[in-house]
């Protein structure tokens, strides 16, 4: 499987009652060949820190999964999609804490 380099932190922001700045995902991943791993993070749980895994699969398909505990309660997703030829975003679905099958696109944050 050949695939590119998602090192990075992708975001994405979306609009939702009850949070007039949106609602923000950022996911960290560190990529060993196709594998992904890294941290999760939201404003939904200020300053807590999840987890999130995935996989890359030709020619750009990216799935993950991000966790993060809260109370108890799970404010993590499940995200399949694709990235762009030139590997700064991506556009899938996303399904978990406040989504249902949610168009959802990231792109690469500044850090």
């Amino acid at each position: 499987v050949e695939v590119g380099d998602v090192n990075a932190s992708w975001i994405n922001r979306h609009t939702l009652a009850g949070f007039p700045e949106g609602v923000a995902r950022t996911v960290r991943f560190t990529q060993s060949g196709a594998q992904l791993s890294g941290t999760y993070r939201t404003n939904i749980a200020p300053g807590r820190t999840g987890t999130v895994t995935g996989r890359l699969t030709s020619p750009r398909d990216i799935t993950f999964e991000a966790s993060l505990l809260v109370g108890g309660r799970d404010v993590g997703f499940q995200f399949t999609g694709t990235l762009n030829p030139n590997l700064t975003a991506f556009i899938g679905v996303g399904n978990g804490f406040l989504l249902n099958n949610r168009t959802m696109g990231f792109g690469r944050a500044n850090e």
